[in-house]
């Protein structure tokens, strides 16, 4: 693990000496992002839960060459109650579960490839981490808890700029958690989420250039 950390360290920094020259341009752009998926994985079993959710979501890319940069991105989306998959096939909807709102938020060294002058394509990968309410209904009550996910993103994206001013991006995050924590609220307690979570940010935006 610690030599493909390396490696890919490596790669960036010889990309970046190799293409160094001045500044091009900085972009942000905004748009919407659905469907989010949040899956949680149990290890030992074939079952997991699976969320849709749907939201807005921002990206903020400095270059520090044509072809490597920094992106970070933010995900405000809205979710609901979660599907339940036992061997791959939907057993039932969880309706004591909800999830109402989820925060994102990804910092990745990015890989920049014109092609041509109107189409670029981003990679890149980094730290991130997510944030999620969660409602649990049970008899009489219902807790509230706060989840703080931990993760490694990964990110690829097209670009097509068709001024100098102004683009279309789509994309996709791919957030793989290595940590969770998961505060109960009223109980003052906090435990640690087992299950590996995935979560994949599909995005489509509008690009500003400067």
């Amino acid at each position: 693990m610690k030599k493909l950390i390396l490696s890919i360290a490596a790669i960036f920094v010889i990309g970046a000496a190799a293409f160094a020259q001045e500044k091009d341009y900085s972009t942000v752009d905004i748009g919407f992002t659905f469907p989010v998926t949040i899956q949680a994985d149990n290890d030992y079993s074939d079952a997991y839960m699976s969320t849709k959710a749907f939201g807005i979501y921002a990206e903020y890319y400095e270059d520090f060459t044509p072809m490597f940069g920094i992106t970070t991105h933010g995900f405000l989306y809205f979710a609901g109650h979660p599907d339940f998959y036992l061997n791959g096939d939907k057993v039932s909807t969880l309706n004591d579960i909800t999830y109402p709102l989820g925060v994102s938020v990804n910092l990745m060294p990015t890989l920049n490839i014109p092609i041509g002058s109107i189409v670029e394509l981003r990679f890149g990968a980094g730290i991130g981490f997510t944030y999620r309410a969660a409602l649990y209904d049970i008899p009489g009550d219902q807790i509230q808890t706060s989840q703080w996910l931990f993760a490694i993103p990964v990110m690829a994206a097209v670009q097509l700029n068709f001024t100098d001013f102004i683009g279309l991006k789509a994309g996709c995050d791919v957030q793989f958690t290595f940590a969770g924590f998961e505060q109960i609220e009223d109980y003052d307690q906090t435990e640690t989420i087992d299950a590996f979570t995935t979560t994949i940010l599909p995005y489509v935006g509008v690009v500003f250039m400067f």
